[in-house]
């Protein structure tokens, strides 16, 4: 008996920076819902459902940092680059700063909100508290979680707070209904944690009106033809990001793929997810270890921001018997390897 499988349909022109874009296949609105649907952005409820063949185990290997980590050596050097160097996630960090009042009241309630507020990011991870902070976020306050990677994701491309909060709506299948304050006021919390953020948009206007293009990290040429203004300036803040990333993973993708076919690995490659690749292996230690060291090198690369200063992006790889992340409720889902 054949298992029943997940399918899509690819747009060719969907999206402006390399990266991919699909839906479901046949669908036509409001006539035919079609099967399948999109791979790039779809709900965790859904990637739950989905399972490896029998006797195979999930391979998930995520750029780490991905877009943001590039936005922070692109910006000028600052806090937001602190993050990376003192080894803290942005979202984590972020998840924790719009909910301060809160995390103060449970974790240090007898010192000022300074104690944490005035911290530079490479000191926050030596607080006692930062750990046990950070953890809630993984499991009691996991929507602080998302609502710190969203923060991120927006305050980098300076997204408006109606948009954030439908997009908080869209991806948490309306669970979390915030308001446009609530959007605004983490928006604004953002961009004054990290104002070298709006200073490198600012960089990225005066680029394009000036030449009319931006390169991306693989020495690659963005060009813009339309005049730039506020409707469009977004594009061009996305566009370095975007396009490495998406790059990153689509020449990773064709590497794996070019490697399975020469090497006969009984592999498969399932998706690319603008900046991670999922892929079955049988559950061997052999396979698991092997398809973690290629996940590792292939996706790993070492990149030099336009003002030349290098850094690497690192692979973080995961392992599971379905797509979702694990948690309690999902034991069988993806969970960090560490070998």
């Amino acid at each position: 008996m054949i298992a029943p499988r997940l399918t899509t349909s690819w747009k060719i022109a969907g999206t402006m920076f390399f990266r991919l874009a699909s839906s479901a296949l046949f669908a036509h609105p409001p006539y035919q819902e079609g099967y399948g649907g999109n791979m790039q952005n779809p709900s965790e409820s859904l990637m739950r459902c989905v399972i490896p063949d029998e006797g195979m185990i999930f391979l998930s290997a995520d750029q780490e940092g991905a877009e943001a980590k590039i936005v922070a050596y692109e910006a000028p050097k600052g806090d937001f680059r602190g993050l990376f160097d003192a080894g803290i996630k942005p979202h984590q960090y972020v998840g924790i700063d719009i909910f301060l009042d809160d995390y103060q009241k449970e974790f240090f309630s007898a010192k000022p909100k300074s104690y944490f507020e005035d911290l530079r990011p490479p000191l926050v991870g030596t607080l006692p508290e930062w750990k046990p902070m950070v953890q809630t976020l993984k499991g009691v306050y996991e929507v602080r979680y998302l609502l710190g990677k969203k923060t991120c994701h927006s305050g980098n491309y300076d997204v408006g707070p109606a948009t954030f909060v439908s997009s908080v709506l869209e991806e948490t299948e309306g669970s979390v209904n915030l308001s446009i304050e609530e959007g605004a006021r983490f928006g604004n919390r953002y961009r004054k944690r990290f104002p070298e953020i709006p200073e490198w948009q600012a960089e990225c206007r005066d680029t394009v009106r000036r030449t009319g293009r931006l390169y991306n990290l693989l020495g690659h040429p963005i060009t813009f033809t339309r005049r730039i203004h506020e409707a469009n300036e977004r594009e061009l803040y996305a566009a370095v990001p975007q396009s490495t990333v998406g790059e990153i993973t689509n020449i990773a993708w064709t590497e794996l793929q070019r490697r399975i076919k020469n090497e006969k690995l009984p592999w498969d490659l399932l998706n690319n997810k603008h900046d991670s690749i999922l892929m079955q292996v049988p559950n061997t230690r052999e396979h698991v270890e092997m398809g973690y060291h290629s996940l590792k090198q292939h996706l790993g690369r070492t990149l030099k921001s336009t003002k030349g200063e290098e850094f690497v992006m690192g692979t973080e790889v995961s392992y599971g018997f379905n797509w979702g992340k694990q948690s309690k409720d999902n034991p069988n889902g993806l969970k960090v390897f560490k070998l």
